[in-house]
């Protein structure tokens, strides 16, 4: 290309971002949009059934790259809520800061600064992005307007995994044929985890929807439910279930809770009864089998105790394992990376940041869902908490609360703003219509 050819690429490359950062400050939901769909365009770029250990994709850097663009938007939007609004910064919002500021400081002593440097900035980006949204919801239309762009983008991945089973059948399976789905995710437990968190999205468009909408939601919600099981994700199904079963007692509706956990009751009946191929795992594992886990664990807790205050540094994850007591040649979770995952988020953060941090860390997590239980009921509030709870009961499973690698991880915080709001403004939500 000649050199007017790349002034005008540049030119209408830089036209183009400035005007999506503007439409972004005056509509925040387009923000989220952006920053619900960064996961999936990291995932997308992962080769198909690759091994944690896989190399950073440019799909990586464009997750990385949207967080901190939106980052910066979101705090440009908080600003300007400041300028117009004497509102202080929320508790748990403090809160926050002082753990981001903890884990950027763990750089200096990390046994790997690089990932601790990449997690924590990201988590800093994260977090302007949240306080943006705080500071943008406060008017019920505001909360809706969200709500209906986490369904545009559920509505988005079903089609798109229903389409990618026609269009791309080699690539959606994983592993040689055991018949676990995928979809284009990274990994089936990836997309059972995106399934987990897009049906209180849907519940709750379901409850808004005229009879034309709610048709077409029930679609997606067959399809989804079949995704799930599809996936032979154990873990996200279980914090499914019992999702569904909050939903239903936030709403005091008995009727509901028991058809519900009918439900529940038929789907384990016949995962136990047919064993289908997706729940298959290693010869002589049960459906309850924790597929090595537990070893994980126990390894974790020996290193905890050895380094109890201060920890190994922030999002260091599997580098522990470079500690020749645990180091296995023929496994690669063993294998000493920051990639490698220790399959639970909360040992994952005692291990980076020391115990007293994290005691810090789970008053963040549950200051805003224990103030929000104790308000009146609304669906916003119902919303906020089902997601919350189905989130941290994943993250003793797998790492889901991180700084943004993961839809769950992003609806989780997103869910999170919203139990902070409502308990912050109470008026918010208060003339909002119960579900039927």
């Amino acid at each position: 290309m000649d050199a007017v050819t790349i002034i005008l690429f540049i030119g209408i490359g830089l036209f183009t971002f400035i005007a999506l950062t503007l439409w972004s400050i005056k509509r925040y939901e387009v923000a989220v949009f952006f920053v619900g769909l960064s996961p999936w365009l990291s995932a997308l770029f992962i080769p198909p059934n690759s091994d944690d250990l896989v190399e950073a994709t440019l799909g990586s850097y464009l997750r990385i790259g949207i967080l901190l663009w939106m980052g910066v938007v979101g705090i440009i939007q908080y600003t300007r809520f400041r300028l117009s609004h004497s509102e202080k910064v929320p508790l748990h919002f403090v809160l926050f800061g002082l753990f981001i500021l903890f884990a950027l400081v763990s750089i200096i002593y990390s046994i790997d600064p690089f990932y601790t440097f990449i997690r924590s900035s990201a988590f800093l980006a994260l977090f302007g992005f949240l306080i943006g949204l705080h500071g943008w919801l406060h008017e019920d239309q505001r909360l809706e307007g969200v709500l209906h762009t986490l369904f545009l983008l559920v509505s988005f991945f079903i089609l798109i995994n229903s389409l990618s089973l026609v269009i791309f059948s080699n690539r959606v399976w994983w592993g040689d044929g055991n018949g676990r789905f995928q979809g284009l995710w990274s990994h089936p437990n990836t997309l059972g985890s995106v399934c987990m968190v897009s049906y209180p999205v849907l519940q709750w468009e379901y409850s808004r929807g005229s009879f034309g909408k709610k048709f077409m939601v029930i679609v997606l919600f067959v399809a989804l439910a079949c995704f799930h099981l599809f996936t032979g994700s154990r873990a996200s199904i279980a914090a499914t279930f019992l999702g569904m079963c909050v939903w239903c007692l936030i709403q005091k509706k008995r009727r509901n809770l028991i058809l519900a956990m009918g439900l529940i009751g038929i789907v384990v009946f016949s995962i136990v009864q047919l064993k289908p191929s997706s729940f298959h795992r290693e010869e002589g594992t049960g459906l309850i089998d924790l597929t090595g886990r537990p070893e994980f664990w126990h390894g974790s807790l020996i290193l905890m105790r050895e380094k109890p205050l201060l920890g190994y540094g922030y999002g260091v994850e599997g580098k522990i394992w470079e500690d020749p007591r645990f180091f296995g040649n023929k496994e690669t979770l063993w294998s000493g990376s920051a990639k490698t995952s220790l399959h639970n988020g909360y040992l994952s953060t005692v291990i980076g940041v020391g115990i007293i941090i994290f005691i810090l860390w789970c008053l963040i997590l549950f200051l805003p869902l224990w103030r929000t239980m104790r308000l009146p009921f609304n669906d916003f509030k119902a919303f906020a908490i089902t997601l919350l709870v189905m989130g941290m009961i994943m993250n003793f499973f797998e790492g889901v609360i991180t700084e943004g690698r993961s839809f769950v991880a992003i609806l989780f915080w997103i869910a999170w703003v919203f139990a902070g709001r409502l308990t912050h403004s109470p008026r918010i939500g208060k003339n909002e219509i119960k579900s039927a």
